[in-house]
C-alpha cells in the first residue's frame, strides 16, 4: 500500500503474482465500461473473501468463480494424474527445473515445476484415454495445452520425440483462427463452389494475393487423392500449425 501510488503499468507488468498484476491493470488500464477498483480490498472481492484470502475456503472461492465465469472444468491432482506415469512426471519436472536455473529465473519453486510437467503428461494421456490418433480427424488432435512457456518446450524434447506429437498450442495461432474464421454464411456459399468436401471452410480470407495463391495451390492437391488420404494429410498440416512455435504472425 505504501509504494502503490510508485507502480506504473511498465513496474505492474513484472510483478509475478497474478493477482496483485491484475489489480494494477485495472487500476491504471481499466476496460471501457468498467469502473476501477477503489482498491485492493474491494478489488478481491470479485474473486473471494478477503478474509479468507489466504486460507482454503479463498481458494475455494477463486476457483468457483472461474469456473462459472470462463466455463471451465476443474480436474483435482488425482484426475490429473490419471494415465500419468510417476517416474516419468518426476524426470520432466526435474528437467524443467534444470532449464529454469539456466536462465536464472525467479521461479524455481518445485510445485509449480511440477504442475507444468503434469499438463504435459495429462495431454498425452487424455489423448490415449479419448481415442484421439493423429490422424483421426482432419483438423488434427483436440486435446492441448495452449502455453507460451519456453523452458517447458526447451525441457519436453524427449516427450516429443517419444509420442511423435507436441502438446503445446501456440496461442497467436488460435487468436489468428478466430480472426480468420468466416461466418456460417460465407461457409455455405464456399462449401460446393471452392473446396471439397472435407475442405468446407475458407480459411482464405483476408490473406495476401501470394498466400492466397499458394493456398489454392495446396487445395488442389486435394482433388489428387481420394478423400480418405486427404483427411490423413490435413490431419498432419493442422497439427503442425497449431504447434508452430518459428512460425512469423503478421
Amino acid at each position: 500500500m505504501e509504494v502503490e501510488p510508485y507502480v506504473d503499468l511498465d513496474l505492474a507488468r513484472n510483478i509475478d503474482r497474478i493477482l496483485i498484476r491484475s489489480y494494477y491493470y485495472a487500476k491504471q488500464s481499466p476496460q471501457d465500461g468498467v469502473r476501477s477498483p477503489a482498491g485492493w480490498r474491494s478489488y478481491i472481492g470479485n474473486f473471494c473473501e478477503f478474509k479468507s484470502l489466504h486460507s482454503e475456503k479463498g481458494r475455494e472461492q477463486i476457483r468457483e468463480y472461474l469456473i462459472r465465469r470462463f466455463g471451465f472444468i476443474y480436474e483435482p491432482d488425482s484426475e490429473m494424474l490419471s494415465g500419468v506415469d510417476p517416474d516419468e512426471l518426476k524426470a520432466l519436472t526435474r528437467r524443467i527445473l534444470g532449464e529454469r536455473k539456466k536462465k536464472n529465473l525467479r521461479d524455481k519453486e518445485e510445485r509449480l515445476a511440477e504442475n507444468d510437467a503434469m499438463h504435459v503428461l495429462r495431454v498425452y494421456a487424455r489423448r490415449q484415454a479419448g481415442g484421439e490418433r493423429n490422424y483421426s480427424n482432419p483438423f488434427g488432435f483436440k486435446t492441448w495445452w495452449l502455453t507460451q512457456d519456453a523452458s517447458v518446450r526447451r525441457a519436453t524434447g524427449l516427450q516429443v520425440v517419444e509420442k511423435k506429437s507436441r502438446f503445446m498450442m501456440r496461442p497467436e495461432f488460435l487468436l489468428h483462427f478466430i480472426a480468420l474464421s468466416p461466418s456460417a454464411e460465407k461457409v455455405r456459399q464456399s462449401y460446393e463452389t471452392v473446396f471439397p468436401t472435407l475442405l468446407g471452410v475458407r480459411l482464405s480470407s483476408r490473406l495476401r494475393e501470394d498466400i492466397f495463391k499458394s493456398a489454392l495451390d495446396e487445395i488442389g492437391k486435394a482433388f489428387e487423392v481420394d478423400e480418405a488420404r486427404a483427411a490423413v494429410r490435413l490431419a498432419d498440416l493442422s497439427n503442425q500449425l497449431k504447434s508452430d512455435f518459428l512460425k512469423q504472425y503478421e
